[in-house]
């Protein structure tokens, strides 16, 4: 599971498929969790061109196929399930490589789907603290390190590394 984790957090780059402008849903906390911890991020919405989180308009993109340079990002879904889906197969054919499913993001069906597509493994009772730092951090330094807490169940899905992925470049994870 270390593996894995090193291998999303060496992403350059990262993205949140379900970002929303609504604090009370996950897209929202899991896109603020990032820009808590200075990491650079991108909201995937296509319904809405922007989002408003920490009170900041960000313009979102539709799918992980928009986004710059694919392959140098690691992605959070946050979307219902029938969603997932498709986000999983653009995903995959973009070449993003490493894939983090959050809890009532997925269900068997798309389960099944990350084993017939993707061919890696999933962890599974993995979880983020959302809660905000005090203070914000200004590093990766100040990630949260296992055990994590404060949702129930996620599942992050993993590629091998890619040319983009370097691993020494963020040595707290």
């Amino acid at each position: 599971m270390e593996a894995a984790l090193k291998t999303f957090f060496s992403s350059p780059r990262f993205a949140v498929a379900g970002a929303s402008s609504d604090p009370t849903k996950y897209g929202h906390k899991v896109f603020a969790w990032y820009l808590h911890h200075s990491l650079p991020v991108t909201p995937l919405n296509p319904r809405a061109p922007t989002i408003t989180v920490l009170s900041r308009s960000h313009n979102t993109i539709a799918s992980p196929a928009d986004l710059p340079e694919p392959t140098s990002y690691s992605l959070s879904v946050i979307t219902p399930p029938a969603v997932t889906k498709q986000v999983l197969r653009e995903a995959k054919e973009a070449g993003v490589p490493a894939v983090w499913l959050q809890p009532g993001s997925f269900d068997a069906e798309v389960l099944e789907q990350t084993d017939e597509f993707h061919r890696f493994p999933i962890h599974p009772n993995l979880s983020l603290d959302l809660n905000p730092p005090t203070p914000a951090p200004s590093s990766l330094n100040l990630l949260p390190k296992p055990p994590f807490h404060n949702i129930p169940c996620l599942h992050l899905i993993s590629l091998p590394p890619h040319p983009y992925v370097h691993p020494s470049t963020h040595p707290s994870i």
